[in-house]
């Protein structure tokens, strides 16, 4: 069925609307992964540095740069936690993990939603790793217990972790413009003394950085609406997009059902829902009447 907008004036939303609601870091990786426009890319990134702890940012920006660490679990050991968790043979989760494509993903959707679900945040997540780490006699223990709490999207995240895994990859450009965003920093000076410098995000946290290279300034994040309202010329003009509330269609705005074959056309605005019929004539449409 084709949805086609009809009607002269169309509003523009707020860019943050949606990407600056509250979202988990392994939430932020899994959205940002589904996303092709850079623009909303950002402001995801934007979303999250702005709303999340300020003890757990240094190792977000570790890891949105690239940053992996050494393996702590083999594959065929996490399948076999995962077949006898979930009481699945080896062979057929391999066949899910050929399917999906990723062993962290298909061994997390293997282990099913969580049984009781707590609040985990990256903080809490690395630590477990590193718990693991230390003492990997205790990985089946704290594998079951986790997969009992943990949403899909953080036991991917877990996963890929203790495969030893880069999770994922944003490009420099892209990272410093959402933190200038939060932080009310000109992306040009940012950049330029990045490039100047050249220090490693991967290991230097980035508040130190920020100390260092804004000396001056006490780095302090932007609220929501503050950088809703913050001028940013390496922005671009954000879309016209359509805007609901609830069931409700603003005024000025119009839409046209239509599907092939079916000589019909349901328009729909603020006055209400129209129907109209193909006419004999091209491009005009005859308003069906009904008794």
């Amino acid at each position: 069925m084709d949805m086609r907008r009809n009607g002269p004036a169309v509003q523009k939303s707020d860019r943050f609307d949606s990407p600056l609601t509250m979202i988990s870091f392994c939430k932020l990786i899994e959205d940002y992964k589904e996303e092709s426009d850079p623009t909303l890319k950002r402001d995801l990134l934007t979303s999250y540095f702005c709303g999340c702890k300020e003890e757990e940012l240094d190792s977000a920006v570790f890891i949105l740069n690239g940053k992996k660490d050494k393996r702590i679990i083999t594959e065929e050991s996490l399948i076999r936690f995962v077949s006898e968790f979930s009481e699945q043979p080896i062979w057929l989760l391999n066949a899910s993990i050929a399917e999906v494509g990723d062993v962290a993903e298909a061994c997390a959707l293997a282990t099913g939603l969580p049984i009781s679900p707590k609040d985990w945040d990256l903080s809490s997540l690395l630590e477990e790793t590193a718990s693991l780490q230390t003492r990997p006699d205790s990985a089946r223990e704290r594998l079951f217990f986790l997969w009992k709490t943990l949403p899909i999207s953080e036991k991917t995240f877990l996963h890929s972790i203790l495969l030893g895994k880069r999770t994922i990859k944003v490009p420099e450009n892209l990272l410093f413009s959402a933190l200038a965003d939060c932080f009310d920093l000109e992306l040009g000076i940012l950049l330029t003394r990045y490039k100047t410098e050249t220090p490693d995000l991967k290991a230097i946290p980035f508040s130190r950085i920020l100390r260092s290279w804004f000396s001056e300034k006490k780095p302090g994040r932007l609220s929501k609406m503050e950088i809703a309202k913050r001028i940013d010329l390496s922005r671009a003009e954000p879309e016209d997009k359509p805007v609901y509330s609830g069931d409700s269609i603003p005024e000025n705005y119009g839409y046209f059902l239509e599907s092939p074959g079916i000589p019909i056309r349901v328009v729909g605005n603020s006055s209400g829902i129209f129907v109209w019929k193909e006419s004999d004539e091209e491009d005009l449409l005859d308003p069906v009447l009904f008794p």
